[in-house]
Formats: structure tokens, C-alpha cells, sequence
């Protein structure tokens, strides 16, 4: 297996957030499973380092350099692409290029190509997708890509009473709920204990911290591991609706989502 060359492209920064890289690191620990060792081509900044620190990456602004990354993919088996900024002449070329092209989508984004699209949220089957002789579609939460950490978790126990309450929102926190959502719990809640994610992307930290109380947990940067700790040990959680809210409901966590961007 160690022969079959696989590029996964795609794109996230602290300005746009890291959903997509999160998503696309479950597909690589999947791929090196398998014995195979994919090559992660990401249009990004620093802030992405931490999370892709022990993987084969590459981090370059691929839609701007179509042409180098495209002379870089062409002899490969598979190419996986989850974006959001590419264009459908971007998909048609790599369709053309290699053997078994990957697309992750998430609304219908665009009219795509040859290749298998992979949509694993619950609303997938809903979508319509047009019926091509040439594309294969996965859709439904039974595709899903979970981090390695959330392949096996055990049995929650789901507590009669809350005791303690998880918040969520993300590697950015783009709309600054973290500290409203925090603020209403403190004042309403105060004896609730508090686990609250701080992402690498988060400009509101001094905001954070100028609202929590005792009862306050601040955790900085967790990786899956402890953000699974963190799920197993906390009894509800308010949340962000993006990739988070399948790890959660993974675990068993029971979770109030809040949309913070028009595709969720």
C-alpha cells in the first residue's frame, strides 16, 4: 500500500478557522491506517502548525498557484479536496488528472465533476444531489470523518443533574460567543463548573478572562485527546455547529448548537 500516492488539499487559518483541516486530518490518520501516507497541501498561516505538526505537510496558497500544485498532483492515485474557495474548473482538471478524485462537501457547493463526493452530515441525503453516471456519492453521517481519538470511546453517563458544562466554538471563535456564553452562565449559573475550549485563533482571551469566576475552567489549545477528556468529563455542552458537534455526539454528549456561519 505504501506505493499509492495520496494528496489531501484544502484550506484554514486563524481568520477563516480550522473545520476543515480538523475534518481533513481524520481522512490522513484513516489513510495511515491502511499503510498509506498521504501528503497534506493546505492554504494556510502559522496558526495551523500546531495541529498539523506530525503530518507530511505543505502549506502554500494552492488557488493561487493552480499550476504548481496541479504539476505536484499529477501523478497521484487519489486526491482528496475539502475547500471552499476552489472553483469548479479546479475540480474538472483535477477529475481529468488523476485516478480517483475526492471531493468533501457540505452543501451542494457546486455542480462537481468524475470522482466520489463525500458528505457526511446528517442533512446530505437531503440535498438532491443531480444523478451522474461518473459520480459516486457517500452521504449521511455514516461517512463522517472522526478523528483517530473518536474511533473508539467509552459508554457516558448521562447525569440526572448538570454539574458541569462544556463551551465550544471553534479554533477562532470568528463571533466572539465565547465570553456572552460565558458571562450568562456565570451570572445565572454560578455554581456550574465551566470547561471552556480556547482555540489557537481566539482574539478574545483578555475578554474571556475578564468574565470567569471561580467555577471557571480555561483550556488552552487542547488536542483530540483532551478534548475528548474534556467531553467525557463534562455533562452538557454549548457548542459551535460545525465539525465539533459530531465528535460530541460520538461521545454522547448532550449539546445545544448555535449556528455561527451560514453553511452550518
Amino acid at each position: 500500500m505504501e506505493n499509492i500516492k495520496v494528496y489531501i488539499l484544502t484550506e484554514g487559518s486563524s481568520n477563516i478557522g480550522f473545520g476543515h483541516i480538523t475534518r481533513c486530518l481524520s481522512l490522513y490518520q484513516a489513510f495511515e491506517e491502511k499503510g498509506i501516507k498521504p501528503k497534506l497541501i493546505i492554504n494556510g498561516d502559522d496558526s495551523i502548525i500546531d495541529l498539523i505538526k506530525n503530518t507530511d505537510y505543505k502549506i502554500i496558497n494552492w488557488i493561487k498557484n493552480k499550476d504548481k500544485i496541479l504539476h505536484e498532483i499529477q501523478n497521484a492515485d487519489i486526491v482528496v479536496i475539502d475547500s471552499y474557495l476552489a472553483d469548479k474548473s479546479f475540480y474538472e482538471i483535477v477529475s481529468n488528472t488523476v485516478r480517483i478524485p475526492i471531493y468533501i462537501d457540505d452543501n451542494k457547493r457546486i455542480d462537481y465533476p468524475k470522482g466520489i463526493v463525500v458528505n457526511g452530515n446528517i442533512h446530505a441525503k437531503e440535498l438532491n444531489y443531480p444523478k451522474k453516471d461518473e459520480v459516486i456519492y457517500l452521504l449521511g453521517t455514516q461517512y463522517t470523518p472522526l478523528r483517530k481519538e473518536f474511533w473508539e470511546v467509552p459508554e457516558k453517563e448521562i447525569k440526572k443533574n448538570v454539574e458541569s458544562i462544556m463551551i465550544t466554538f471553534g479554533g477562532d471563535d470568528i463571533r466572539n460567543m465565547t465570553p456572552k456564553v460565558l458571562k450568562l452562565l456565570v451570572n445565572n449559573y454560578p455554581n456550574l463548573k465551566k470547561n471552556v475550549v480556547i482555540g489557537k485563533g481566539f482574539k478574545n482571551i483578555e475578554e474571556i478572562n475578564s468574565v470567569a469566576d471561580k467555577n471557571t475552567n480555561l483550556i488552552y489549545y487542547p488536542d483530540a485527546t483532551k478534548m475528548k477528556d474534556i467531553m467525557l468529563k463534562s455533562d452538557i455542552a454549548i457548542s459551535a455547529g460545525g465539525q465539533t458537534l459530531y465528535e460530541l455526539a460520538r461521545v454522547g454528549v448532550p449539546t445545544i448548537a448555535i449556528a455561527v456561519a451560514d453553511n452550518q
